[in-house]
């Protein structure tokens, strides 16, 4: 649209200088036949005004004047059709002029109105441009606030990816974190059950052994014999429930949970602290002895 309308402004620009040079080369020539005619008017004027001046002359003296030899009143008579035909041709000759004058007249009056209209134009070409030009102006002011709000928009808009993103990899490490828990937690509701039901078992196993008889003494060491000091392994222990279980069932399932317990405690090769050693000798005695 804006190149349309500079296009038309063009066209219309080219029109009115044209329409100006035509009007200035009219008034030239105009102006050139005019001064022509006004010239031809004046030697017009003036031969009549030598005309009038040999006609009002006096006549000279018949003493003077050669013997005619033609009869003078037909002399004259034909001299006064001459003038008079004379003066007739210079009065069509001024009515023409007269007329000429008056179409001169009429055509720069038409020229002067064309002209204030070509101004008018002109003027209201000009106060388009002026318009059309502000207009731009306002398009040129609009076009750049929006481009710098575009950016702003573009800024805000990556500042919110990036915010969504950390907000994303903040929900899945929370959600690795929950999940995390709720293994952790059903791992140790598994391990309090587990703890629970050992418990029970070890408390009906208490029972069981309250009800049974006393067991025969054991051989005591004589005094000051020292004892011989082992370090205890959880594999060596399993690797001997597993091998007298079946001779002790009633001490098996006991047996299994203190190995269970004792995992915990286990280094990487399966022994454990001599803090244990009392409980080994005492819970695991009829296989270390």
């Amino acid at each position: 649209m804006q190149g349309l309308g500079f296009f038309r402004r063009a066209l219309r620009r080219d029109e009115d200088v044209a329409a100006g040079e035509t009007l200035a080369r009219i008034e030239q020539r105009l102006e050139h036949r005019f001064e022509k005619l006004i010239d031809e008017h004046e030697r017009l004027a003036e031969r009549e005004a030598k005309v009038i001046a040999r006609e009002t002359a006096p006549p000279p003296d018949e003493t003077e004047l050669p013997a005619p030899s033609e009869p003078a009143p037909s002399a004259g008579l034909e001299r006064e059709h001459e003038l008079a035909e004379r003066v007739q041709a210079v009065t069509e000759r001024e009515r023409g002029l007269a007329k000429r004058f008056a179409e001169v007249a009429g055509r720069e009056r038409e020229l002067e109105a064309r002209a204030g209209a070509v101004e008018g134009r002109e003027r209201e070409v000009e106060k388009r441009s002026a318009s059309i030009a502000a207009r731009e102006r306002e398009v040129a002011k609009r076009s750049t606030e929006v481009a710098t709000r575009e950016r702003g928009l573009a800024k805000r808009a990556a500042e919110l990816a990036v915010g969504e993103r950390s907000l994303a990899e903040a929900a899945e490490e929370r959600e690795r974190a929950t999940q995390e828990l709720e293994s952790r937690s059903r791992e140790l509701d598994r391990r309090e059950l587990e703890l629970s039901e050992r418990a029970t078992k070890l408390a009906e196993r208490e029972l069981e052994l309250a009800k049974r008889p006393p067991p025969a003494p054991r051989r005591h060491r004589p005094f000051g014999e020292p004892r011989p000091h082992r370090r205890w392994n959880l594999v060596e222990l399993e690797r001997l429930v597993e091998k007298h279980g079946e001779e002790n069932p009633d001490r098996l399932e006991e047996w299994s949970s203190y190995l269970y317990f004792l995992r915990d405690h286990a280094g990487c090769d399966g022994a454990l602290p001599a803090d244990f050693d009392w409980l080994i000798a005492d819970v695991f005695a009829e296989l270390v002895d």
